[in-house]
């Protein structure tokens, strides 16, 4: 006959094994013995969630995915995230983006922490490769990618042009841009500017297709800028041009 063994679960680092074992070979009286020991588990790191494929414009950062990652039995060791090249990696959404993050454990645990993931602005179409997730003396868990998606810009192919001067009340030139490239189905937003620069204008709400006819009811030179988007969300922006 053979003896019957039960064993407790033991599952973190110095959990006590409980040993029960029951004779039953018929030559003693059953007594139940305990043989106690205290194991060792290993550190363990596990991950949860998956991505949708990553995407960006060619020149810019990504848009962020995220997946959770957990450690046991780490002791004072690091879990340290590496991304694979044309990605990187953050603890925060939205900043602090690198080539690789650190959590530290409390107690030798890391309980399901946010890691963030982008393409980078270097990215080349097709990226793709393993986020590693590693402690000293754990099993790498890798987390995949999958195949990015770099989209190209779109282009400016004729620029706005300056209009001539006109007496206050009058009517500026019409003023234009064409674009090609990138994804097509483009959307078209003007903005003014009291200095001679491409950013940090105001957007004109109604001035949203090619062309644009700038109001001649105040005196002074105003210049004008146009930002086209593609299908993928994918801008440039136009030259001034004033009026």
């Amino acid at each position: 006959p053979q003896d019957n063994i039960l064993t407790s679960d033991a599952t973190n680092s110095g959990d006590v094994l409980d040993v029960y074992i029951t004779p039953n070979d018929g030559t003693l009286d059953g007594t139940t013995k305990n043989l106690a020991s205290t194991v060792t588990i290993g550190p363990v790191i596990s991950t949860s969630g998956s991505f949708s494929t990553f995407t960006s414009c060619t020149g810019s950062d990504g848009a962020e995915q995220s997946f959770t990652v957990s450690g046991s039995g780490l002791s004072t060791n690091l879990l340290v995230v590496n991304a694979p090249t044309g990605y990187e990696v953050s603890k925060t959404s939205g900043s602090g983006f690198s080539s690789s993050v650190n959590f530290t454990p409390s107690s030798g645990t890391v309980s399901n922490l946010p890691v963030y993931v982008r393409l980078t602005s270097s990215a080349s179409n097709g990226a793709s490769g393993n986020i590693t997730c590693e402690s000293t003396g754990a099993t790498t868990v890798n987390v995949a990618t999958g195949a990015g998606t770099v989209n190209a810009l779109p282009t400016i192919s004729s620029q706005p042009s300056n209009g001539s001067d006109v007496c206050e009340g009058g009517s500026p030139s019409s003023m234009s841009v064409a674009a090609t490239g990138g994804s097509g189905s483009y959307t078209y937003q003007w903005y003014s500017n009291g200095s001679n620069s491409n950013s940090g204008g105001s957007s004109i709400g109604s001035a949203t297709s090619s062309s644009y006819s700038p109001p001649g009811s105040s005196a002074g030179t105003i210049y004008y800028y146009c930002i086209v988007s593609d299908g993928n969300s994918c801008s440039v922006t136009s030259n001034t041009a004033s009026q």
